[in-house]
């Protein structure tokens, strides 16, 4: 990626103990700015509600109308073949699949919409950290 293909690594007397001073590091540099942002998060919270009167004109949504086996089909079709890691199966497959699978998809999405809830596996994500530039964090690990 760089013109500079000589990897500086600090010292260490195993690749175990270099893990983990790379995973300790991140762990903090994580928690730092964690911390952080939890601690602006009020600040911008009060100025955004101070400064801003929201009025909704309209009709107010009250009920959700059920969902059809023809909507899901439909934005199922025309969505990417790009799969995360945490997909339970790849969406070329679910799109191959997709007559036998599509009354299940349904069922939940209309029950989720119904309870307002989405079961705890459906929260997760996978975050994978980039380094963009080489030079960018230089602290002793």
């Amino acid at each position: 990626m760089g013109s500079n293909s000589n990897v500086n690594l600090p010292y260490f007397t195993s690749a175990e103990l270099l893990a983990d001073r790379f995973n300790n590091c991140f762990m903090n540099k994580t928690i730092i700015n964690k911390n952080k942002i939890i601690s602006d998060f009020p600040k911008y919270t009060f100025s955004f509600y101070v400064d801003t009167v929201i009025m909704f004109i309209g009709k107010m949504l009250v009920v959700f109308r059920p969902t059809s086996e023809v909507e899901i089909r439909k934005i199922i079709i025309k969505s990417p073949n790009k799969s995360c890691d945490l997909d339970p199966l790849p969406t070329w497959l679910l799109k191959k699949c997709l007559d036998q699978l599509l009354p299940m998809i349904t069922t939940v999405i209309n029950w989720s919409m119904d309870e307002s809830a989405l079961s705890l596996c459906l929260k997760r994500a996978t975050i994978t950290p980039l380094l963009k530039r080489s030079g960018l964090y230089t602290e002793t690990m």
